[in-house]
């Protein structure tokens, strides 16, 4: 990687991910209440964490390409 290449990430994506890391831990954890009746802190923890890594990684391919 040549020095004057960027890692992808940038102010405005790093705002992006936050913003989705905290609409999927409110959606998981009104699913969660809704189905089972309270939520679980490693199930919403788990989930976000797999939804932010994955979209990350798409960012992160798209500026590859």
């Amino acid at each position: 990687m040549a020095e004057n290449e960027s890692s992808g990430i940038t102010a405005k994506s790093l705002i992006l991910l936050i913003v989705i890391a905290i609409a999927v831990s409110v959606v998981v954890t009104l699913v969660q209440v809704l189905i089972v009746g309270k939520s679980h802190p490693a199930i919403t923890g788990g989930v976000v964490g797999a939804s932010v890594v994955g979209i990350w990684m798409s960012m992160k391919n798209k500026k590859k390409a």
